[in-house]
């Protein structure tokens, strides 16, 4: 028991994120033709537990009356629908939410977390390769991977008739600066399809193999681009 105190304590859950991204004219996302195939995208985690703290950390339990579920991620479609740049499948979801559950919270000092990107496919434009989520964010399609605050015992609230404490934290994902920070159906909402189209497709047809890792087009997402978020708990002294 003593030697916990001394040290930080880490675990680590793989998010899997076979992100339902865009393929303009093959994916989620359609110029002016039908899609005609899907990448499905979700994000799970296997819950974990660190004895003597007593700290699980979890996805929130699934709301029937949103949308969308909690641990799923979609960069899908906006509620906008009047635009030469339309997507047919799942609606835009960008965020999931962490619930942290504490028994011992006088152990507590801090708990942080820290979250990177593995897989994906790659994109070569000139001579430069981009590759999975990072390649996305500097070329401006998405923004950087989410950064979640330090929790400390003072974040808790502790749960009425039971022995725990818990707090919430959300994780969301954003569109890039190539789209304004938007979803691109709002985005290319007010542009004219003629000086626009092609270059949608670009980014979009670029965005699709980097995530969904289907760089040859046929439908293969084994390599799709997946999440980690690893959660540190640290005693104290």
């Amino acid at each position: 028991m003593k030697t916990l105190k001394y040290k930080s304590l880490v675990m680590l859950m793989a998010f899997i994120a076979f992100v339902s991204i865009i393929g303009a004219g093959f994916a989620a996302w359609i110029i002016t033709a039908p899609a005609n195939e899907e990448a499905p995208g979700s994000i799970t985690v296997e819950q974990v537990t660190i004895r003597d703290l007593g700290m699980t950390v979890e996805f929130k339990d699934l709301n029937e009356n949103e949308e969308a579920d909690d641990n799923v991620i979609h960069f899908g479609a906006s509620s906008k629908g009047d635009s030469w740049l339309t997507n047919d499948l799942a609606a835009e979801s960008l965020k999931a939410t962490l619930v942290i559950k504490v028994q011992n919270i006088e152990l507590l000092e801090k708990v942080e977390f820290n979250v990177t990107s593995e897989k994906g496919g790659k994109v070569t434009i000139g001579e430069t390769v981009y590759e999975g989520y990072q390649g996305a964010y500097e070329l401006g399609y998405v923004a950087a991977l989410p950064t979640l605050p330090t929790l400390t015992d003072a974040n808790f609230q502790q749960v009425a008739d039971a022995d725990y404490y818990v707090c919430e934290v959300e994780v969301e994902f954003t569109w890039g600066t190539a789209f304004g920070g938007l979803n691109p159906m709002n985005y290319y909402a007010e542009k004219e399809y003629t000086n626009n189209a092609e270059q949608a497709f670009t980014q979009l047809d670029n965005l699709y193999k980097l995530l969904s890792g289907d760089t040859q087009l046929n439908g293969n997402t084994d390599n799709a681009a997946t999440y980690n978020i690893s959660v540190t708990a640290t005693l104290v002294k």
